[in-house]
């Protein structure tokens, strides 16, 4: 019965000691395991802090993969809470430049309200492009709709003033004489804005990995055009920065271009050709409605604005403006 006893006594030392020893290894792992996981949400943390200055939107998104990977509260609450402060005050910031921007705006656009008004009566041709202007530009509705009324009904009572004078004097002069004209329907006009000037690009990147916005300094894309004039060097008119597929030049006056206070503006006399028709209908049922440009020779400086590398063009040669979907310009506008 003794050794019996003795025996059973060692069997539940030999269990003890490997629950011991399991027990051991268990909390090493568990340990190893949270250290692990301690490191990599402390790698992300200093991610996150590098990305919220040179692309937000990846550093938004880890964050929210920490705070759902951080259930064991690894990284502090104060920790986390500074990241999320970092974007209130990028946002903030963002705010306070768009407050601004729609400030210049207003200035900008109700001087040009008051020149279409000046020129309605002494350059109605003028007025008309500038009220078109206008209009584009008016997306954010920073003039009423009323006061955009009240500048077309300018011109639709000239309009009509001048169709009554010129019915009468046709019935004097001309009464037995009727005339017979074919209706131009097949003329594909397109016009709108390529840039906006001094408005930041969205989030580009370069060659080099580098993310960076841009925007195009006021008088760039003016020395851009009186240069290309003065070389005889045609800008063309493109469907997505593609050179096969032409749709109008400024060597045959089928595209004309000009920088006002608001951006480069341009017009179009799209050819007729079955990618013509095509692109046209595309702006006309609202599928495609942005535009982009290419250009070389840039002269530019970079600096920071709200912590994001901004690249600043003052000069360059432009090569083409082309129509497409994916704008580096939001603001950039098309219609038919």
């Amino acid at each position: 019965m003794i050794r019996i006893k003795q025996y059973d006594i060692s069997l539940k030392e030999q269990r003890n000691n490997k629950a011991s020893v399991k027990t051991t290894t268990e909390v090493k792992q568990n340990k190893k395991s949270t250290d692990d996981k301690s490191s990599k949400l402390k790698e992300m943390v200093e991610k996150i802090r590098k990305l919220s200055k040179s692309n937000p939107e990846e550093a938004k998104k880890l964050l929210k993969t920490l705070k759902l990977a951080n259930k064991d509260n690894v990284i502090s609450e104060k920790t986390v809470k500074e990241l999320e402060d970092l974007f209130i005050k990028d946002e903030e910031a963002t705010k306070s430049d768009k407050t601004t921007d729609i400030d210049d705006k207003r200035y900008k656009m109700n001087k040009m309200v008051d020149k279409i008004k000046s020129l309605s009566k002494s350059n109605p041709e003028e007025a008309k492009k500038l009220l078109k202007t206008l209009k584009l530009a008016n997306k954010d509705n920073v003039i009423s709709e009323k006061t955009v009324k009240e500048l077309e009904d300018l011109f639709i009572k000239d309009e009509e003033t001048k169709n009554d004078g010129t019915a009468i004097r046709s019935c004097e002069n001309f009464s037995s004489v009727e005339t017979r004209g074919l209706v131009d329907d097949t003329r594909m006009v397109l016009y709108g804005y390529v840039n906006q000037v001094g408005k930041l690009s969205q989030p580009m990147r370069n060659k080099k990995g580098r993310i960076f916005r841009e925007k195009i300094l006021a008088g760039a894309f003016k020395r851009a055009i009186d240069r290309a004039k003065e070389n005889n060097n045609p800008i063309k008119l493109l469907f997505r920065h593609n050179n096969k597929d032409l749709l109008a030049s400024t060597i045959n006056s089928s595209l004309n271009l000009e920088e006002d206070s608001v951006g480069l503006r341009f017009e179009a006399n799209i050819v007729n050709t079955t990618l013509g028709r095509d692109v046209y209908n595309y702006v006309k049922t609202g599928l495609i409605s942005n535009m982009s440009f290419g250009f070389r020779n840039a002269i530019d400086e970079w600096t920071t604005e709200n912590g994001q590398n901004v690249r600043i063009v003052k000069d360059f040669d432009l090569t083409e403006i082309s129509i497409l979907d994916n704008p580096a310009y939001k603001d950039s506008i098309v219609k038919a």
